[in-house]
């Protein structure tokens, strides 16, 4: 099956709640749009489908809109295996969900002058395993979550002049989803809290020279704008590598997980730019992880660069000669080595 919509065409669902293309058992189907495709919910609706291609053109808009049903407008769903998605257009739903991609081994690109955008949760939301997402436009949460992914094994890029944002949760990865690997060379933004938040284990998140993770507004020191990175209990084994900035008003890298290493390379640095003395850059609540320093880790003012919450013991904290600490370092009378 093969579908083209030239860049003066279109294919429009009027009837409420109705797909305009659905295909369900089919193998291999392509789908090339330089036009508009439009719907009230599940624009392009691949339940069973596998192999299938979709490219949206520059100039293209496939776009789910409905008056009521925000929490069902989805732009392109799609369950099957080998799922790819190629985008220089503009993919939006009204409500929720963007790009639903469920099936295993989906490769979605976003080139650049591409935009997938959910007006109010969920840019993309996956959840099968080995997922590749290579995005150098703009994925956008008006509201919450801009990438959820809950499958194993997913590779996400944010290339050079990237940008994945959200209110809340730039970029969410759940429980179910380990062995991740993100690499930043754009920005990762959630305009209050949780630029990338992690619940899943072993994930690698890559920080490259000029790349940006920050929560709230740059330089903001409202005490609300916190958590640049963050991970929970369930997120351990974190490996993160930073040449770039990672930046938010407080508790820029909280880590409530065992296992991490953090290594601050030569020309990174991790910044908390609010002022206040119960407040921290880096914040330690877990046993045995370990940050090493070969570029700056700063808090402003009487805010402590890195705290060792009380009873937390195995932290391990190399400093190289080379690098830069501004504000204190907090141990709490705990079990650490530096």
């Amino acid at each position: 099956v093969s579908i083209t919509i030239t860049a003066t065409g279109s294919m429009l669902s009027n009837k409420s709640g109705a797909a305009t293309i659905t295909g369900n058992g089919t193998d291999g189907a392509t789908i090339i749009n330089a036009g508009t495709v439009r719907a009230g919910i599940n624009t392009i609706n691949f339940n069973t489908g596998t192999n299938v291609t979709i490219t949206n053109q520059s100039g293209g808009v496939i776009k789910a809109e409905h008056a009521t049903l925000n929490s069902r407008n989805t732009a392109i769903k799609a369950s099957g295996t080998g799922l790819t998605i190629n985008n220089s257009g503009d993919i939006t739903a009204t409500g929720a969900r963007a790009i639903i991609a469920n099936g295993t081994n989906a490769t979605i690109t976003n080139n650049s002058g591409g935009t997938i955008r959910a007006d109010v949760n969920y840019g993309i939301e996956t959840s099968g395993t080995g997922l590749t997402l290579n995005n150098s436009g703009n994925i956008i949460a008006t509201a919450n979550i801009g990438i959820s992914t809950a499958g194993t094994n997913a590779t996400i890029n944010n290339n050079s002049g990237g940008t994945i944002q959200a209110a809340t949760y730039g970029l969410k990865g759940t429980a179910a989803n380990s062995g991740t690997s993100i690499t930043n060379s754009g920005n990762i933004y959630a305009t209050t809290e949780r630029a990338i938040y992690i619940s899943g284990s072993d994930y690698t998140i890559t920080n490259e020279s000029g790349g940006l993770i920050r929560a709230g507004s740059d330089g903001s020191t409202n005490n609300g704008h916190i958590l640049a990175v963050e991970t929970i209990s369930s997120g351990t084994n974190l490996t993160l590598n930073n040449y770039g900035t990672i930046t938010a008003a407080a508790n820029t890298i909280k880590v409530v997980s065992t296992g991490m290493t953090l290594t601050n390379h030569s020309g990174g640095t991790i910044s908390g730019t609010a002022d206040g003395s119960t407040l921290k850059t880096i914040f330690i609540d877990a046993d045995n992880n370990t940050i090493e320093n070969y570029g700056t880790i700063s808090g402003a003012g009487d805010t402590n660069s890195i705290n060792v919450n009380s009873g937390i013991a195995g932290t391990n904290i190399i400093i190289h000669g080379a690098s830069t600490i501004t504000g204190e370092i907090d141990l709490e009378s705990t079990a650490t080595a530096i």
